[in-house]
């Protein structure tokens, strides 16, 4: 797994380390986690923060217009005005983005010397980005209040601190598409005690464009938002939480290989067999094809399934079939190659292009040797069901069935055998097409593999010939468990409680968060150890441990909440947390690690 080296964190006086080093909170971690903020703010003078204003440009009359659709890094000018000396906290304005869209307001001041924008619309080298924000989307349907997101806005090493005078403005929109005003006169002022902002207009390409003329009467533009800032030069930080690696312990229900070309499938897997076997996870075990479910030509008792072109029909069996989550009383079998318990033939797509998301996303539980093939094609061998009562095996065959185009002798032979007493599913590989000849690539790809029914998460492509030859293993679980995850519940603002919350825990008993004030550069990696894909990225030396437990009360749980003291010399200090899971049968260590955090405290 790719990591991120997290950056060197703040490093507070060796006094806060050292109290922290000997704080270590009990069972009862439920408690906030108040010792470790006065260790943190005890040895810091209290410095007061001062109070904020926001400059509102709302234009009362005009057309509200934006571009729905986020272009590379479209501006919108004005000209500023400051009267006295201001920091600059964030930006407010309506996007029209999907709900969740996630991106960056910048705000761009032209240089010493140019104190407007007009005529400079084109002119980069007149420019300088002064300040930069993540913002939110709130959605594309509703008012400028409803759509309006807040950007806090980091300068270089905090606020930034704008003097007296005039400045021409650039709002560049990166990620999210930008809502603005079509005004009836120009250029309109709105202005404070402190501030004011004169006129305006829109570029759809940074610098580079012509600015757009308003045309229908208007007759210029305005930006629409506010200016969030403190009087003077005030002490300033963004509140912010960035992952700097990646938690471990997924387990995967699905697994599958996709083959560009026919020849691929068919050199990989082409006289081999695989054997999904049920194992103690409620998943299955992939193994070399089980010999007690050989492959068997369709006999005098196969019936042959009447499957048109891309059809799909339901078979009874005779006796119910048991697969992870559920019994099947049918099997579901469709003519591009795929049997399942419950119908499929509504995918996420076209069911003649196999592909990794459709199959992924399927609704109901697979099994899957997918391609575009057509038993009804000229020259076609047929599709076959046979069940033996003694053996309690039911067997679909696709023996000789054509694949496309037509025109081109391109036949495949393959085989399900499903185990009613055990569970055991074997696909047998006999003979894939090698030819294609589909003429687009989609047309003569496979997607080889086994998914529950529903959304699935992605597990990443599997050498399957290397499976059912032995030399590697698989093991599935019945439901996907994503990598055990830390997330802040909200920004690490000065004077609030923020809850650190663990999730995604792979079993049933206890873990560890660890919250330090410095991480190691680079993170550990733990592999070496016996915890592949692993990391710890939260210094040792300058943390406190927190334990959980998923166990219930009184046990601790799984939420740790962290009171932050509202102290401005705490603004920008770095703290970093990370938790790990005792679970013995996760890997030879016994233990994942989940994503780190870096939370840089903040005021807005």
């Amino acid at each position: 797994m790719d990591k991120r080296h997290p950056p060197r964190g703040f490093a507070p006086p060796r006094r806060v380390r050292l109290a922290l080093v000997r704080l270590l909170i009990p069972a009862t971690a439920m408690k906030p986690l108040v010792a470790f903020a006065s260790a943190l703010s005890a040895t810091l003078p209290w410095v007061a923060l001062p109070a904020q204003s926001p400059l509102v440009v709302a234009p009362a009359a005009g057309l509200p217009l934006g571009w729905t659709v986020p272009t590379t890094d479209p501006q919108i000018f004005f000209d500023l005005t400051v009267g006295t000396t201001i920091t600059l906290q964030e930006l407010a304005t309506p996007l029209l983005s999907p709900v969740g869209q996630h991106g960056t307001l910048e705000l761009w001041l032209t240089n010493p010397g140019v104190s407007t924008f007009v005529g400079h619309e084109t002119d980069a080298a007149a420019w300088h980005l002064a300040s930069r924000g993540q913002v939110v989307a709130n959605g594309t349907t509703g008012s400028a209040a409803q759509l309006t997101c807040t950007s806090c806005q980091d300068g270089v090493g905090g606020g930034l601190v704008l003097a007296p005078g005039t400045y021409g403005c650039a709002v560049r929109y990166l990620g999210v598409a930008p809502r603005f005003q079509a005004v009836p006169s120009a250029p309109l002022t709105f202005a404070n005690a402190e501030l004011s902002v004169t006129g305006g207009a829109i570029q759809l390409g940074a610098f580079t464009s012509t600015p757009a003329f308003p045309g229908g009467g208007y007759a210029g533009w305005s930006w629409i938002g506010e200016l969030h800032y403190a009087v003077g030069a005030a002490p300033h930080a963004c509140a912010t939480v960035t992952t700097v690696v990646d938690g471990c312990g997924e387990r995967f229900a699905s697994i599958y290989q996709r083959f560009a070309t026919a020849a691929g499938a068919a050199n990989a897997l082409n006289g081999r067999s695989l054997t999904f076997v049920p194992n103690g996870l409620g998943g299955y075990e992939v193994l070399p094809g089980s010999a007690g479910a050989a492959y068997l030509p369709p006999g005098p008792t196969a019936l042959q399934l009447p499957l048109g072109d891309d059809d799909e029909l339901q078979q009874p069996l005779g006796a119910p079939f048991p697969y992870p989550g559920g019994v099947a009383a049918s099997l579901f079998v469709h003519a591009n190659g795929f049997v399942s318990v419950a119908s499929n033939d509504q995918l996420q797509g076209f069911d003649w292009i196999p592909d990794v998301p459709p199959f992924l996303g399927a609704p109901a539980t697979g099994w899957w040797i997918w391609h575009d093939l057509d038993p009804v094609e000229n020259g076609s061998g047929a599709v076959w069901f046979e069940e033996d009562a003694t053996a309690g095996l039911a067997r679909v065959t696709w023996l000789d069935v054509e694949s496309y185009p037509t025109g081109v002798v391109n036949p495949s032979t393959f085989q399900f055998v499903f185990d009613s007493a055990s569970g055991l599913v074997t696909l047998h590989f006999v003979a894939l097409d090698a030819i294609g000849g589909a003429g687009s690539p989609p047309g003569d790809t496979w997607v080889v593999g086994y998914s529950p029914g529903g959304a699935s998460l992605d597990p990443g492509p599997r050498d399957l010939a290397a499976l059912c030859d032995g030399v590697a293993g698989a093991s599935l679980t019945q439901v996907d468990l994503p990598p055990l995850a830390l997330a802040a519940t909200a920004p690490p603002l000065l004077g609030t409680t923020i809850d650190l919350a663990t999730t995604n825990q792979s079993s049933f008993g206890l873990g560890v968060l660890a919250l330090g004030t410095a991480a190691l550069a680079p993170a550990l990696e733990l592999s070496p150890l016996g915890a592949p894909g692993c990391a710890a990225s939260v210094a040792p030396g300058a943390a406190v441990l927190v334990v959980l437990s998923n166990g219930g009360s009184p046990a601790p749980g799984m939420n740790v909440p962290l009171v932050i003291p509202n102290r401005a010399n705490l603004l920008s200090a770095r703290l970093h947390a990370q938790s790990a899971w005792l679970d013995p049968s996760a890997n030879a260590l016994g233990l994942v690690t989940s994503n780190g955090l870096q939370l840089q405290l903040g005021n807005r």
